[in-house]
């Protein structure tokens, strides 16, 4: 299966793209290894003990996710493609990672966990698919526990080779560092050349 014919973007399922050449493909196989390093080192050393990936995509976040947490908690996935979670189901038991993973049927618009659940919630490459980013971001930061920290990563707006998709169909990186802020986050915004990462937190419930 072409994993990838399975992802949604905007909404309805991704269209076959046009050839790509080599040295553009590579470059961005090397910009996710970047993303998956940067997104280790902003995991590592959380006690999160319930995690969310959001997007599970070809598997590689909720793989990273369940080697880090699966141990002392559990790891869900969230996806609206069956397509895709019956791959990554296959892929994560050949890694004997499942039992540490729960693979959801469902879109980040509506999400079917309650307030505060999780600890950490993580997004990788996933806020352009999205047709209202703003809709998945509150939704992102409802199920987030007070104190806990929400990390996304995603392609920068470049009219590049490199980027997949048209540079209109991403959101400007400060668009969603305000968005966050405005729901009440604690935003760190990193940009590079073709990608940005955005670290935030939850504020800790206040006592009495």
């Amino acid at each position: 299966m072409d994993l990838q014919s399975e992802f949604f973007h905007k909404g309805r399922k991704t269209q076959r793209r046009q050839h790509t050449r080599p040295e553009a493909i590579r470059r961005r196989e090397q910009i996710k290894r970047r993303v998956g390093n940067a997104i280790e080192k902003s995991v590592t050393g959380s006690s999160a003990k319930r995690v969310l990936d959001v997007g599970t995509g070809f598997g590689s976040n909720v793989k990273r996710l369940a080697r880090e947490f699966g141990k002392r908690g559990k790891v869900w996935s969230i996806d609206p493609s069956p397509g895709v979670l019956r791959e990554v189901r296959r892929m994560l038991g050949a890694e004997d990672l499942l039992n540490d993973v729960k693979l959801v049927r469902a879109g980040v618009e509506r999400m079917p966990f309650g307030d505060g659940f999780f600890g950490l919630v993580t997004a990788v490459m996933l806020i352009h698919h999205l047709a209202d980013p703003q809709r998945g971001l509150q939704e992102m930061v409802r199920v987030l526990s007070d104190g806990g920290k929400i990390v996304l990563a995603d392609w920068r707006p470049i009219a590049s080779e490199t980027v997949p998709h048209r540079a209109s169909d991403f959101p400007r990186p400060r668009k969603i560092s305000a968005i966050l802020t405005r729901l009440g986050i604690s935003v760190k915004l990193r940009e590079y050349r073709y990608w940005y990462l955005i670290q935030g937190a939850k504020p800790a419930a206040k006592t009495l």
